[in-house]
């Protein structure tokens, strides 16, 4: 499906259901976009996530709100 060669192009995610339960992860970590999200819209900035989580990179937290965006909007967005 396309909204699953999405997450695979711009967070490098594919969807396994043995790694977080098949949700979107951030390529090279276990941290999914929905935690992420959840993390911005309680308040946190992507500068302080990026402090909490070394293995995050700032780009990483952008395309998370690029794909919840798109998500949102259920059209289709070029990230990265």
């Amino acid at each position: 499906p396309l909204l699953y060669l999405i997450a695979i192009i711009a967070l490098g995610t594919p969807q396994l259901a043995h790694v977080c339960e098949g949700k979107a992860t951030i390529k090279g970590t276990r941290m999914t976009v929905e935690f992420v999200l959840k993390l911005l819209g309680a308040g946190y900035r992507a500068e302080d996530l990026v402090r909490e989580y070394p293995a995050l990179k700032i780009e990483d937290v952008y395309e998370c709100a690029t794909y919840g965006a798109w998500l949102a909007s259920n059209s289709t967005v070029t990230v990265g």
